[in-house]
């Protein structure tokens, strides 16, 4: 701070310089006042120490000052004590009233003894200048025509245009201008707009504008859209086919002439409409005044509400009451949705997979399908890998659905398969065994034997299917498990409440090896080691009964 910090009149939140005098009891200057202590209170707050103390101006003249901070003058009444510990020195309290904008107002209403006419825009002075630089200033239009020859010193260069300056700004307000994206474009970063904060765009980059008024007009809204009145259109008069629809002749859509004449005589007939009903199958609308089955074979796209987007085939319409049904379902009943119908043109195939000099005629649909003659299947196409195990079974054949009833007489002979067709490795095991075959299944063919409608050959049936255990291997097997098989003693786990024989027999002879021990309270049953409690079982004995609990893992 320094003394061009004293004006005439102190400012709010800006540094001051303030001098006084110190006097006594006579009112004369004292001069080396000692022990000084300067305190300021602001807006009627506490007193505290001023950063600065009171200093004497030299030499020995009795009158001091005090400088104050911008903080310390950031108030709207500061008030000033200094306090001297010299014998009979006198301070005076200094009280101030910081000027901020808009305290002191000027309303002028003379200049140079000639009253101030009222200005065309309040609080914008009207001025009439006739002269610049003793220049008679000379209109265009009304504004001064100025040339401009010279700026800051420097001849101004011949601009690119005609009347209109080349100017390349480096700086603005202060600050440098940063290189733009676009090459003589200037990034503008708008934060304000007539000192309002502009708010953060819905879309990045895309300023979001509240437009009222367009040339002076309110701008009015339909739909939450502006309406807008279009007259001409590239000098050309517009004119309406239908009020409020501009009459739009499409001559070409992506410059191929031929796609629009296409698609101008498919949707000439096209319909919209809003539905006064409906539901998921059907429309109603009072609206639709159209012959019975006019839109038969259309197509209807649902253009609003939930279903909006989805697109059925019209099987029938029926004019009273102007009901519209159609096929399949929309996902959600229809109320008052919008539509539009457009027509929809059958498809002749003449060719499969073909080209257009090769088109034929195809074959007249049989009930419905198409007549194809498969005439090969190319070898190894259908093959036990290419079925998944089980695709066929008990459970995806209906009970009786083979029988006597179903299979021809003679259908299924030794001249209907091939030698081997049928053999054990044609047969995954256990593919046909008593879980495959459904009650009376083999009653079935049973009968079906017995009436010749099946006949086999010896020479058909492999030997390997005949081949089966014989009672003496199996009796041979057994003796193996119980005379060579050994088995595992169980851990240390509690018996299983449903055990299968392996875990029984080993527990069994675990509890008749193993070393046991048992106390007044606890039966225990070792490991091998004979350390570790495999199981264990609380005991106890009243002297009328002795009690054994269940057993259970031990610790």
């Amino acid at each position: 701070m320094a003394a061009t910090d004293g004006r005439p009149v102190p400012e709010k939140n800006v540094a001051y310089r303030v001098t006084f005098p110190i006097l006594d009891a006579d009112g004369d200057l004292v001069t080396g006042a000692t022990g000084l202590d300067s305190e300021v209170s602001i807006d009627g707050a506490g007193f505290s120490d001023v950063t600065a103390e009171a200093t004497e101006i030299a030499t020995s003249s009795g009158m001091y000052f005090l400088d104050l901070t911008a903080a310390e003058m950031n108030g709207d009444t500061i008030a000033i004590i200094v306090q001297t510990s010299t014998g009979g020195a006198k301070t005076t309290p200094i009280v101030m009233y910081p000027e901020e904008a808009g305290d002191i107002r000027v309303n002028v209403t003379e200049w140079i003894d000639t009253t101030v006419p009222a200005p065309s825009t309040a609080g914008v002075p009207d001025v009439n200048t006739v002269e610049f630089l003793d220049t008679a200033v000379v209109l265009s239009n009304g504004l001064p025509d100025i040339n401009v020859e010279d700026w800051l010193g420097v001849v101004v260069a011949t601009p690119a245009t005609g009347g209109i300056p080349s100017v390349n700004p480096t700086e603005w307000a202060g600050g440098a201008i940063p290189a733009q994206s676009v090459t003589g474009v200037p990034e503008v970063d708008v934060t304000h707009f007539v000192a309002t904060l502009a708010p953060t765009p819905a879309t990045t980059g895309v300023p979001d504008v509240n437009t009222i008024e367009f040339l002076d007009t309110a701008v009015v809204l339909s739909n939450g859209l502006p309406d807008i009145n279009v007259e001409n259109w590239l000098g050309t008069i517009v004119t309406a086919a239908t009020a409020g629809r501009p009459d739009v002749n499409t001559q070409a859509i992506d410059d191929n002439a031929n796609a629009a004449a296409v698609l101008s005589d498919k949707l000439q007939d096209g319909v919209v409409g809003t539905a006064d009903s409906g539901s998921t199958t059907s429309i109603t609308d009072a609206a639709r005044t159209e012959a019975d089955d006019r839109f038969n074979g259309w197509m209807i796209v649902i253009t609003s509400g939930a279903s909006a987007g989805q697109s059925r085939l019209v099987t029938e319409f029926a004019n009273t009451g102007g009901v519209i049904t159609f096929a399949p379902a929309v996902t959600v009943s229809l109320t008052t949705e919008t539509y539009v119908i457009i027509p929809q043109a059958g498809v002749d195939i003449q060719s499969w997979l073909g080209t257009e000099a090769a088109m034929v005629a195809p074959n007249a649909l049989v009930g419905g399908a198409v007549d194809a003659d498969v005439s090969g299947i190319q070898a190894d196409v259908i093959t036990a890998a290419s079925i998944a195990s089980n695709a066929i079974g008990a459970s995806e054949l209906a009970t009786d659905a083979i029988g006597d009833d179903q299979i021809a007489t003679g259908a299924i002979a030794t001249t209907a398969f091939a030698a081997g067709a049928i053999d054990a490795a044609a047969i995954a095991t256990d593919a046909i065994g008593s879980a495959e075959l459904a009650t009376t299944a083999v009653n079935e063919i049973r009968d079906a034997i017995l009436s010749d409608s099946i006949s086999f050959a010896g020479a058909n049936i492999d030997a390997a299917i005949t081949t089966r255990a014989t009672p003496a291997q199996v009796n041979t097997e057994v003796l193996d498990v119980m005379n060579v098989d050994t088995i595992t003693l169980p851990g240390q786990v509690a018996p299983p409440l449903t055990p299968t024989h392996r875990q029984a027999i080993g527990h069994i002879y675990k509890a008749y090896r193993n070393r046991k021990e048992q106390s007044s309270t606890l039966w225990r049953l070792f490991a091998d080691n004979e350390t570790t409690v495999d199981q264990q079982a609380t005991v106890s004995d009243d002297g009328t009964d002795a009690v054994k609990q269940e057993i259970v893992v031990g610790v």
